[in-house]
């Protein structure tokens, strides 16, 4: 594992909780303080935190309707229902269970957090705290949603993270933290990520989407030829009534290209940002603006 760049690891944890869309004031509060030594263990402690809550509140627990027939009362009696007990009565209730997709994911995580090597022994010794939750729940590779709760989204979001930040190393089941910041491909989504949910959640003036639109001027081409033109998708826009602000995210090592010892900017960005302009459905184009 490579070492964490020169940048505080609250600062890189920062970065990715808005990335990953489970940035909160209380998260950043409640890793604030606590003897963590690197942005995996940050990411790792607000997951426990998360877990623990959702333990707490129950919101875990899958809830299905079940019937049958029992000596006491539970739930709604089903009178006209026939019994082929007459000791008993059949009734209808609400049974639960720990056992469904994303419980199995958390386990998953769970199992593979456990065979990190990255990890110091006070973050390994909470994680041992959550081995009873788990203990009979079945680990699931993956999962596509949440049940539906919002308050599983942000422990969600972390799955999300944890499972793309964290890559097998040789040996059975030995993990380690994967230096991201190393990673010009995966920095790209983590700062596209980063500049559209921080927008979303610390301003209120702007509405905040990606957008796709069409070329236009293009009723001379052939719908042959138009195949071939590039599909227009922003990376963010910023709208509201009186503003239209299309950002263009990049991420490089290095911002400019040196031309006869002169610092330029990439050509290439200006030029996709301007055909973005140039294209964009808006009639008053004076209230259009672009951010590189």
């Amino acid at each position: 594992m490579k070492e964490e760049p020169n940048i505080p690891s609250i600062n890189l944890y920062y970065l990715l909780s808005y990335a990953w869309n489970f940035a909160s004031g209380r998260g950043i509060r409640q890793v604030q303080g606590v003897p963590l030594e690197s942005v995996l263990e940050l990411c790792v402690w607000e997951w426990m935190n998360h877990l623990a809550l959702a333990i707490q509140q129950g919101s875990l627990a899958h809830f299905h309707p079940k019937e049958e027939e029992l000596e006491v009362v539970k739930g709604k009696i089903l009178w006209s229902a026939p019994q082929a007990n007459p000791t008993k009565i059949r009734c209808r209730y609400s049974d639960h269970s720990l056992q469904h997709p994303f419980t199995g994911r958390l386990a998953s995580i769970f199992l593979t957090l456990q065979g990190t090597s990255s990890l110091s022994p006070y973050v390994r010794k909470r994680l041992a705290t959550f081995t009873p939750f788990f203990k009979g729940i079945k680990p699931a590779d993956s999962v596509s949603s949440h049940s539906g709760s919002v308050r599983l989204h942000s422990l969600y979001q972390l799955c999300r993270c944890l499972t793309d930040m964290i890559l097998p190393q040789e040996g059975k089941g030995s993990y380690a933290f994967t230096s991201f910041w190393e990673e010009d491909q995966l920095m790209w989504k983590v700062y596209e990520g980063f500049v559209r949910n921080f927008y979303r959640k610390e301003q209120r003036t702007y509405s905040v989407h990606s957008r796709r639109f069409p070329w236009r001027n293009t009723e001379p081409f052939s719908e042959h030829a138009f195949s071939f033109l590039p599909q227009m998708e922003t990376d963010v826009v910023l709208e509201s009534a009186d503003k239209h602000i299309i950002i263009e995210t990049k991420f490089y090592r290095e911002a400019f290209r040196k031309r006869f010892a002169h610092k330029k900017l990439i050509s290439a960005h200006l030029y996709q940002l301007f055909a973005y302009l140039q294209n964009y459905p808006l009639q008053e184009r004076n209230k259009l603006s672009g951010c590189l």
